[in-house]
């Protein structure tokens, strides 16, 4: 019995990684997706060197994920707000580099 089961973990496994995104449906894919990541081997196209996830949908879906976890992390808003403060100070008024004397307050501790 015990002999069964892992036989038909290693055939499930070599049977998964030679699956592609056209064989399966998309809930499979979203699960995959979900589970695996983008990179994959069922995403993977050998043929055109590219990722495909099959369908618009979840190629939207991805895209959406991963644009939600880049909006929602705080290092990346602080860089995008010092940008902005950076192209204002040099194009609208100077008083806007004043947000950066904060900044180097705040990363040392002996001001």
């Amino acid at each position: 019995m015990l002999l069964e089961k892992k036989q038909l973990e290693i055939r499930r496994s070599q049977t998964f990684s030679e699956l592609k995104v056209h064989d399966l449906d998309i809930t499979t894919n979203r699960i995959i997706l979900q589970v695996e990541g983008p990179f994959s081997t069922v995403f993977w196209d050998e043929r055109t060197k590219k990722r495909e996830f099959g369908s618009m949908a979840l190629a939207f879906e991805y895209y959406w994920i991963s644009l939600s976890f880049l909006i929602s992390n705080g290092e990346f808003i602080f860089f995008v707000i010092y940008y902005v403060f950076s192209v204002q100070g040099l194009i609208q008024s100077p008083v806007f580099y004043s947000f950066h004397l904060l900044d180097v307050i705040n990363r040392f501790p002996a001001l």
